[in-house]
């Protein structure tokens, strides 16, 4: 946060963005399968809502208001979305052991793949 203030004038703005989707048939199914896997034991569930809360609590940021876009179709190939899982802190192809990516790989493809039988995963 001191870079921002170095950064942003008085009439500057941060913005904080966050992507969500609409809730999916699958997604309870993957959470428990992303949990059993995940290396952040300690880890809760926080949106920008709940940062941008924490932030004022420290007179960090002053919420100003809130902008939501319509939904979008996203299409991505079930084995490219199960590798986006390892973009996630947690799920580090560098800190999670080889055999325990393979099993969640194959654990999330197996959901997905049930869910998507054309091999598309399809979410808003």
């Amino acid at each position: 946060m001191p870079r921002f203030a170095q950064v942003l004038d008085e009439q500057g703005h941060l913005a904080l963005v966050e992507e969500s989707h609409l809730p999916t048939n699958w997604d309870e199914e993957s959470r428990q399968a992303l949990a059993r896997y995940s290396m952040n034991r300690d880890f809760q569930r926080y949106d920008m809502m709940t940062v941008a809360a924490e932030l004022e609590k420290r007179a960090l940021f002053e919420y100003v208001d809130r902008a939501e876009t319509k939904p979008v179709v996203v299409r991505q190939p079930v084995d490219e979305w199960v590798e986006s899982v390892h973009a996630r802190n947690g799920f580090s192809r560098d800190r999670m052991d080889k055999a325990d990516a393979a099993d969640c790989d194959a654990q999330l493809k197996e959901i997905l793949t049930r869910h998507y039988p054309d091999g598309i995963v399809e979410k808003l």
